[in-house]
């Protein structure tokens, strides 16, 4: 007998990408902005001029990574949301693209897992609606008498109701 087949109860997978998705944005827009700041002899060989660009792209990067990985987080705690939240992951995953979004990884990863939030439907269970054992039926020949809380027909000498629990006295 094989064990039940454990369900997330909430967008696992939209939150792994979104999360790897904005650490790789929030890592290479502090990579740009160490270039741009520390070491503008190599952005302005490439580019005469553009260190205020790379600096601006790597401010940017610094405020779209940490939300994308702050939106996964809601994602995990708020799963009635995924699909607001996902939306904003995936907007701020293109967003990233004009600061390199993380070398694209980062940008694919976040606008992928967004779009799974997007797309995540929770697990509906279907459960018993009682644990308990059948009522047996009673015995030929005995007397019935109905129970004054619900009207279900209970044996006569019965101090319960075996459908609500009523007192029958």
């Amino acid at each position: 007998m094989s064990s039940p087949k454990r369900v997330p109860e909430f967008p696992a997978t939209a939150c792994l990408l979104s999360s790897i998705g904005g650490a790789l944005i929030t890592v290479f827009a502090v990579y740009e902005l160490t270039l741009g700041i520390f070491d503008p002899s190599v952005v302005e060989s490439v580019l005469p001029g553009s260190q205020p660009i790379v600096i601006a792209l790597g401010v940017m990067g610094l405020v779209v990574g940490p939300l994308i990985m702050g939106l996964s987080v809601q994602l995990r705690r708020r799963p009635a949301s995924a699909r607001r939240l996902g939306w904003e992951v995936a907007v701020l995953g293109l967003v990233s693209f004009f600061g390199g979004g993380g070398l694209y990884v980062g940008l694919v990863l976040s606008v992928v897992g967004g779009l799974l939030a997007v797309r995540w439907q929770p697990t509906v269970v279907a459960r018993p609606l009682s644990y308990s054992a059948p009522v047996p039926p009673p015995p030929l020949g005995s007397a019935l008498r109905p129970c004054p809380s619900c009207g279900a027909t209970n044996v006569a000498a019965a101090r319960y109701c075996a459908t609500c629990g009523a007192s029958l006295s």
